[in-house]
């Protein structure tokens, strides 16, 4: 089976939700995809690359844990136990000099500390689901030869779909597979996704004697691995069926009209989007011609769909604006329009880290004392949220307030003046 657009991947796939967007990424490539990464990728891609090699370090010994604290400490000191495993921390140290040292990912360097914590996380509670044999940061694809799905290199000009696993797990009894993906996004969500859904199908055409699949989502920002979801053959049948509609929908398009959606936030040409051709800019950024008409609904559906459209658009260019100021701002200093300046301010909050690494019994006690269940303010990654100080107790609220560390930090943002 010869492909036009493949091979495909869930990202692709994706991706085909948009046909300028999927034309000018993969059809007839757009020279300017090969700027430098946003900061998400590049934080992404810091982790994905430190979590490979903290994974094949937990491989070598489930039970051992990390020196915990300070990043640089634990990688200066090794392992707590495990001595086998010093070649292991000391490769670990080696990638994340490189990583350091070649800057193969600048955008990340605004997120340093979120990577870091990240990685402290990751130390304290590695993957329940690990053996000797799992599988790291796997590169999977099938391809259609005679009607059947078989196995195929990732490279293969000719296969169908494939995708990269972070972690695969087989059970000792050889009857379930377990797929781990990393993401290091805000929102949590189930482990049920088109994306897993994928991973799940291409492994059953890979390991056909597998009886059960089952994907987890490890979102390391907040220490939270989620229930698995298990993958039924019912659900990998619609998932097939899903797979082949898309290929088949891509392969026969004759048009490349673009289509705003979710996706919008991850586009890296959202700025040429045609959806927002009725905006002229000129050579500095203002706004030479609006027809302001476009954004009127005047009670029509199809003019509602347009201006959300728009809006979605507008939503990316709007956050690689801020990150292209925030970094002009960090080296050149604040820069003013009339009435208003945009630089880091100060600001302080509560040191929630502190708090979770050696307080959060004190505060529960607290909480115990007057008679308030803390577990509502309870998060995903054991921090307590922001309702606390809407608590109708005064008193709880007092003691809280004067309990709570505080640290101070800058913050970058559009002021008033």
């Amino acid at each position: 089976m010869k492909l036009k657009y493949g091979p495909y991947s869930p990202s692709r796939l994706e991706t085909g939700n948009c046909g300028f967007s999927f034309y000018h990424q993969y059809v007839e490539r757009d020279e300017s995809l090969r700027r430098t990464s946003n900061v998400p990728q590049a934080r992404g891609s810091i982790v994905h690359d430190v979590f490979e090699a903290m994974t094949n370090a937990f491989k070598e010994n489930r039970q051992y844990k990390f020196n915990v604290g300070d990043l640089d400490k634990m990688l200066e000191q090794g392992l707590e136990r495990n001595p086998e495993g010093k070649q292991a921390i000391e490769d670990l140290d080696l990638r994340l000099e490189t990583l350091r040292s070649l800057g193969q990912y600048p955008a990340g360097y605004s997120a340093l500390e979120e990577i870091r914590e990240m990685i402290r996380g990751y130390a304290e509670n590695p993957p329940e689901k690990l053996n000797a044999d799992s599988g790291v940061e796997e590169r999977l694809a099938v391809k259609l030869v005679d009607g059947q799905f078989e196995e195929c290199s990732y490279d293969d000009p000719d296969a169908l779909m494939r995708g990269r696993a972070d972690i695969r797990t087989i059970s000792d009894d050889t009857t379930v597979m377990t797929v781990y993906d990393h993401k290091t996004q805000m929102n949590i969500e189930p482990a049920d996704t088109f994306q897993f859904g994928c991973y799940a199908w291409v492994l059953s055409k890979i390991y056909p004697f597998i009886q059960k699949f089952e994907t987890i989502h490890h979102f390391p920002r907040y220490k939270h691995y989620t229930a698995p979801f298990i993958w039924t053959k019912d659900h990998l049948a619609e998932v097939e069926a899903g797979i082949l509609d898309r290929i088949a929908f891509i392969e026969n398009r004759t048009t490349w009209e673009p289509t705003p959606h979710y996706g919008c936030q991850y586009c890296p040409i959202a700025y040429k989007c045609p959806a927002i051709s009725d905006v002229k800019y000129d050579d500095f950024g203002k706004i030479v011609e609006w027809d302001k008409q476009s954004m009127k609904i005047m009670g029509q559906v199809e003019r509602a769909v347009a201006v959300a459209g728009k809006i979605e658009v507008f939503s990316q260019l709007i956050n690689e604006g801020n990150k292209e100021l925030r970094e002009f701002v960090k080296d050149a200093g604040p820069i003013a329009l009339p009435g208003k300046v945009f630089d880091y301010f100060d600001k302080e909050d509560v040191d929630w880290t502190l708090v979770n690494k050696s307080m959060k019994q004190e505060v529960m006690e607290v909480f115990r004392k007057h008679g308030v269940d803390p577990a509502k303010y309870m998060g995903f990654s054991a921090t307590f949220s922001k309702k606390i100080w809407f608590e109708s107790n005064e008193a709880l609220v007092k003691e809280l307030a004067a309990l709570m560390p505080r640290k101070k930090s800058t913050e970058f943002r559009g002021k008033k003046m």
